[in-house]
């Protein structure tokens, strides 16, 4: 199954702006040499002779005393009541994450709009617990990267991961369906299943993902000059 690492959009970037094909269907593993593969805690291991993910530990804690979280309203109801029901569903958790600076190696994350369809995190009780969605959709993104104190930027119209998603981050901001502002991680999102949710002003601080596929037409890499505004 192909793989690619969200950590890694600067290949996904120049692969869509040299006119690359796109994303071949599922099939035999093909290794990215230079794109690190995605570990740590909740996310599989890579077979080292398959590149084929291994199966993920089991949790190591019960329930983070998260508050019953209902499921939204459908799409028809009034987009109040989805932005209310979204809301408390999101920030439901007992914890909340910690307003600090991102660190050094982070990858920071801003769009004019975040959609996820299909999210579900599961407790855990770990800070980087993962969480599924069946897509993944960033519109107008600023990816900041930063390694060995060289920084780099990735922007485009439009970036979309789809296939089987997994992703972790340590804060995630925005106004729910463009209303109502929260803030939330996946190590606090009661694992109940959502079928979606639109963030405006999106901002994901520490963000790891994995997707069968990523998407990003007409991308463009800003390398030391930072972002543009």
């Amino acid at each position: 199954m192909k793989r690619t690492a969200l950590a890694a959009l600067v290949v996904a970037a120049l692969a869509c702006c040299a006119g690359a094909p796109s994303p071949t269907p599922p099939g035999p593993t093909h290794r990215l040499a230079h794109v690190p593969h995605l570990t740590g805690p909740g996310f599989p291991r890579a077979d080292p002779d398959t590149g084929q993910p291994t199966a993920p530990s089991a949790p190591t804690a019960a329930a983070r005393g998260n508050a019953p979280c209902a499921p939204p309203p459908a799409p028809a109801a009034p987009v109040t009541a989805q932005a209310r029901a979204l809301a408390r569903c999101l920030t439901a958790g007992s914890d909340r994450p910690r307003d600090r600076p991102p660190a050094p190696d982070e990858t920071v994350v801003t769009a004019r709009s975040l959609t996820i369809t299909g999210l579900l995190c599961a407790p855990s009780g770990r800070a980087d617990a993962p969480c599924r969605a069946a897509a993944v959709t960033l519109h107008d993104p600023h990816i900041i990267q930063t390694n060995n104190s060289a920084t780099m930027c990735v922007t485009a119209p439009r970036i979309t991961a789809g296939g089987s998603i997994r992703f972790a981050a340590r804060r995630i901001t925005g106004r729910v369906l463009g209303l109502l502002p929260v803030r939330f991680s996946s190590a606090t999102v009661p694992p109940v299943p959502v079928p979606y949710i639109t963030l405006t002003h999106a901002r994901i601080e520490g963000l790891h993902l994995q997707a069968d596929t990523v998407s990003a037409p007409h991308g463009r890499i800003h390398a030391d000059d930072g972002c543009p505004p």
